[in-house]
């Protein structure tokens, strides 16, 4: 996890566990950052089925998982974590290095915090992501999945806000500041 970044890969893992399948026996996956460990829910998810059945449907799991944690809300919430998979992709993993066949994958790229901040989760995108975070809490609300589109609410979207919001107030700070010198004799 990155600064508050969430790293959704559904559709890049199920490639991948694909791919894998054949030189797998056995797996491990270690998620235990508890502030931002519902950033990687849908990642476990698809992880754990397909290296238990690689032969399952990819699509189909990925629906399954979004109606069956978020009901109504499912599909709002899997465009939104398709979007931030692709700024994933776009700019923080790309194929810069080749690791070769035992990796199947690139390197991370990882870009600075201000970048991070201010060109990826510029203010129309987050703009973009409040928006779909209130269709789903409204598709959500008065049904069995409310309780966890509102924790998704909090624990998914209010992470990434959270993260966002102190950079801010670090470069407001900065910018506030006045720096004082005093010439000393030589």
């Amino acid at each position: 996890i990155l600064n508050g970044v969430p790293s959704p890969v559904p559709r890049a893992l199920t490639a991948w566990m694909k791919d894998i399948a054949p030189h797998m026996d056995g797996v491990y996956l270690c998620n235990e950052e508890r502030e931002t460990s519902l950033f990687e829910a849908s990642n476990t998810y698809l992880y754990y089925r397909l290296a238990w059945n690689p032969d399952l449907d990819p699509e189909a799991l990925r629906a399954d998982y979004y109606q069956a944690a978020y009901g109504p809300a499912g599909p709002i919430l899997r465009a939104m974590e398709e979007r931030l998979e692709d700024l994933w992709f776009t700019h923080f993993y790309g194929p810069r290095m080749d690791m070769g066949e035992r990796f199947l994958g690139g390197k991370s790229t990882l870009p600075t915090t201000a970048r991070i901040w201010e060109d990826i989760y510029h203010d129309a995108l987050v703009s973009d992501l409040e928006a779909r975070m209130a269709r789903a809490v409204t598709a959500a609300r008065g049904t069995a999945f409310e309780e966890r589109v509102a924790i998704f609410e909090e624990h998914y979207l209010g992470t990434l806000l959270r993260f966002r919001n102190a950079y801010r107030q670090a470069v407001s700070m900065a910018d506030d500041m006045v720096m004082a010198a005093a010439r000393t004799p030589v």
